[in-house]
């Protein structure tokens, strides 16, 4: 039996999508903004992020490594505003020990096919990499190390599929659908 033909790069359009998240932090003290000098912040209340003074950006859907030059380039952007505005950005996963969500980046991920109805194109890709999950775990504990995952983040050591789940692999229910890895990688 002959093998499948391997699409070439440019036939399958990749996409990549990054959120990342980072902590503003008072320039003079570096503890986050928001939060009482030397303290910890009351009950949650509504904002934009999980902990107090983070906060995210997001690449827009770009194809192919492109998106990896827009997030240095984002990144440096934001180091600027920061610097004139006499605050300090940290992407540090975990600038504050405590019970308190990391700071990372995810990153969602789609082929041609699998932007137009291609659930089944989805999980069978989802089966090819819990396949050489370990692998994966194995390259990523030097960056995880700092992050404690919080009860609201997946963990590193389980894989899960779900529609419109923010704890495991989400799909978009508009008949258009990406893979979404929430591993906590910076």
């Amino acid at each position: 039996m002959d093998p499948a033909p391997i699409k070439k790069p440019q036939e399958m359009t990749v996409k990549f999508h990054i959120e990342n998240f980072y902590t503003l932090l008072q320039k003079d003290v570096k503890w986050p903004l928001g939060w009482p000098l030397g303290g910890f912040p009351g009950p949650q209340v509504p904002m934009l992020e999980v902990m107090p003074g983070q906060w995210e950006f997001q690449i827009s859907p770009t194809v192919g490594i492109g998106a990896g030059d827009q997030l240095w380039v984002a990144r440096y952007i934001l180091e600027r505003i920061t610097e004139i505005c006499g605050v300090i950005v940290s992407f540090d996963p975990k600038p504050i020990e405590g019970d308190w969500n990391g700071a990372a980046a995810h990153t969602n991920f789609s082929t041609k096919s699998m932007r137009k109805g291609g659930l089944d194109l989805i999980k069978k890709s989802i089966g090819k990499l819990e396949v050489s999950i370990n692998n994966t775990l194995q390259l990523m504990v030097k960056a995880t190390r700092g992050v404690s995952p919080g009860t609201m983040k997946p963990q590193t050591s389980t894989n899960s599929l779900g529609v419109a789940s923010g704890g495991s692999w989400s799909i978009s229910e508009s008949g258009k659908r990406y893979g979404e890895g929430r591993k906590r990688v910076l």
